[in-house]
């Protein structure tokens, strides 16, 4: 593991700034793994404590802390643990709460109807990512919104794609053993 390198701090700075935690993760340490998944090389991105700091480097193998996502050259994919963060901690972030019924869709990978969304954040723009949201404010995955907020709540019509939700993060991380599954795969 090694500390990220000016550029990779920024990419990922900019993506906290947007999610409303970067008060939160900018003076805590931070570390990258570079691991190889599916003949790709990616780095990975950690929230380590600060008292694992010397643990973490005197045992270089092993990964610890929070996996918050991927940096790639310019853009960083956020994985599921760091929308936990963003729901706990952040500050003026683009989310949509739905009812309970659409909460058990979403998580079978369904998109979202308009019709179901109880509240949303307000200067939603179209095709923006948004956090999906239950009523008691936890995360359940993460949509893009097909339309600005103005029409979010059209009746009958999908208004949010499903990209990623909490039972594709469960199933893809028991299917392949893997702790890094993120929103790469979705966003490219």
């Amino acid at each position: 593991m090694r500390k990220p390198t000016r550029n990779e701090l920024n990419i990922f700075y900019r993506a906290s700034n947007h999610w409303g935690i970067f008060s939160i993760v900018n003076n805590e340490l931070l570390l990258i793994k570079e691991d190889t998944i599916k003949k790709q090389k990616r780095k990975l991105l950690f929230l380590i404590s600060k008292n694992l700091e010397n643990l973490v480097f005197f045992q270089p193998t092993y990964r610890a802390g929070l996996f918050l996502g991927t940096i790639s050259i310019k853009k960083f994919y956020p994985s599921f643990p760091f929308f936990y963060l963003v729901s706990k901690f952040g500050i003026n972030y683009p989310f949509v709460i739905i009812n309970e019924e659409a909460e058990i869709l979403f998580l079978y990978g369904r998109d979202v109807l308009g019709d179901s969304i109880l509240e949303c954040s307000s200067g939603l723009k179209e095709n923006c990512l948004v956090s999906i949201m239950n009523k008691n404010k936890e995360p359940l995955g993460v949509g893009r919104t097909r339309f600005s907020d103005d029409d979010i709540t059209k009746k009958g019509k999908i208004t949010i794609s499903n990209l990623m939700d909490l039972g594709l993060y469960h199933r893809n991380e028991n299917k392949n053993n893997q702790s890094s599954f993120d929103l790469s795969y979705f966003l490219d």
